[in-house]
């Protein structure tokens, strides 16, 4: 059987021998570990991304070997690069690979143009293609590849159209990437236009919507760049446009946004470009149309809210109940009984045999039997008789049709303390548990808590 491919993730490229790098792998091996497995490791300082709607292709630019073919990934050491770490986590989860830890993929700035980029991908909405590559390789790696031109080269966590360049040739790379070492770049496609669309959403839906349209001198449509500003009203958007708006704010989990959306002018496909954390409410292009969109979402939402803190309040104060809980019913002599809870039953329910009616004492009694249960869910083959003098005879409507049964009022006892409820006696003798409690007695009781169970099991 062929071993299966294990890949350790770490920072930095470091000596082949320290534990921080290759060294970790190989004291593995030294104390017999590894014995199932063929293994490798990359350190993300040297990973290039290139990712589109339909292709992922991550690179060890040391080894120029694509990222494929393991079947696992450990995240040994990836803090200090945390979106690249990020990056590479999405690509493989998008390959069905996986991974620890899955914090990993939680962290890394959403401002990070390629983190993002792949936010987008993973919920299905169209980008700009996009790649990533360390600043130190990316001339030698667009003139390898042989990247068209022109193209753009953006800071991958810049803002405000700054550090944001349309390279048409080799030389203007060159300057650009000299002039700027220390910035992490993304690569884009070019999309032919002649503006763009900032979408303002609060709340995941749209309130407002900005043409922005270039200066013949640069190709940036940002008003803060010189671009022109035109408010569109949102009947006269394209339903579609505002759609996609909505569902980036919602893959990037911002319920306050700026999504921006471009139009290749000569095929007419839609890109989300960016989407801007709590971008231009105050500053920027209509802020007098803009700012009362969101004072009216953040009045709503502070009220919301209020009213969501109160009911939570009220809520801290009752029990949590599990999906199983021991009940005893005081009145009837049964103790310790194991109960399902049932969010979708409206009633309780209890297992009861030889249900009829007698006279005791000049009473009208309803007798019946209840197995004799042991460590809450076990019967031991015995019976007991049980009498109760408030009951009545109600119709049940069932897949098997209508029938009557008899339903008692009784105390309940769960956690030591006592609910005086209804509830229905039926043979559930093929069934689990010999009881269940409905919403009617969870309802203003308890919070329930599926995760949780009291059950014993032998």
């Amino acid at each position: 059987m062929r071993k299966p491919k294990v890949l350790f993730v770490f920072s930095k490229q470091r000596s082949e021998n320290v534990t921080t790098f290759g060294g970790f792998e190989k004291r593995l091996r030294r104390f017999g570990g590894l014995e199932y497995a063929e293994s490798n490791h990359l350190a993300l300082e040297n990973l290039a991304f290139e990712i589109s709607n339909n292709r992922s292709v991550v690179t060890d630019l040391r080894t120029n070997e694509t990222v494929k073919g393991y079947g696992f990934v450990y995240f040994k050491d990836w803090l200090s690069l945390p979106e690249r770490a990020a990056s590479l986590a999405y690509h493989l989860q998008a390959k069905g690979v996986p991974f620890i830890d899955a914090v990993v993929i939680q962290k890394g700035s959403d401002y990070h143009k390629l983190l993002q980029a792949y936010k987008l991908v993973s919920a299905g909405l169209p980008i700009v293609p996009t790649r990533f590559i360390p600043t130190d390789k990316i001339i030698d790696e667009v003139t390898k590849q042989k990247i068209h031109y022109p193209f753009i080269l953006k800071d991958a966590l810049g803002q405000k159209g700054q550090k944001n360049f349309l390279i048409k040739s080799l030389a203007e790379l060159k300057k650009v990437v000299n002039e700027n070492s220390d910035t992490q770049f993304v690569i884009q496609t070019y999309i032919p236009n002649d503006f763009d669309y900032r979408v303002q959403v609060y709340g995941y839906k749209a309130s407002l919507v900005i043409k922005r349209s270039k200066q013949s001198n640069t190709h940036l449509n940002n008003t803060s760049a010189g671009g022109s500003a035109e408010l569109i009203k949102l009947k006269d958007m394209e339903e579609n446009l505002l759609q996609l708006a909505e569902d980036a704010a919602q893959a990037m989990n911002l319920q306050v946004c700026g999504v921006d959306i471009l139009v290749n002018k000569q095929t007419n496909e839609a890109y989300v470009l960016e989407v801007n954390q709590g971008s231009q409410i105050v500053t920027g292009a209509f802020i007098e149309k803009n700012i009362p969109s969101f004072d009216n979402y953040l009045k709503k939402t502070i009220s919301k809210r209020l009213k969501i803190k109160a009911a939570e309040k009220e809520l801290l104060i009752k029990p949590i109940i599990g999906r199983h809980t021991y009940v005893s019913l005081p009145g009837l002599d049964l103790h310790n009984i194991i109960a399902k809870v049932d969010t979708g039953a409206y009633s309780c329910s209890l297992h009861a045999e030889n249900i009829r009616v007698v006279r005791k004492n000049g009473k009208k009694l309803l007798r019946f039997d209840v197995p004799v249960i042991e460590k809450g869910r076990h019967f031991t083959g015995e019976n007991q008789t049980c009498y109760i003098e408030n009951y009545e005879i109600i119709e049940v409507r069932s897949s098997n049709g209508t029938q009557n049964r008899y339903r008692i009022e009784t105390a309940v006892e769960i956690f030591g303390k006592r609910y005086t409820t209804k509830l229905t006696l039926s043979n559930r003798g093929s069934l689990k548990h010999p009881m269940l409690i409905g919403r009617r007695l969870l309802r203003s009781n308890f919070l329930v808590n599926v995760e949780l169970s009291q059950r014993d099991i032998d």
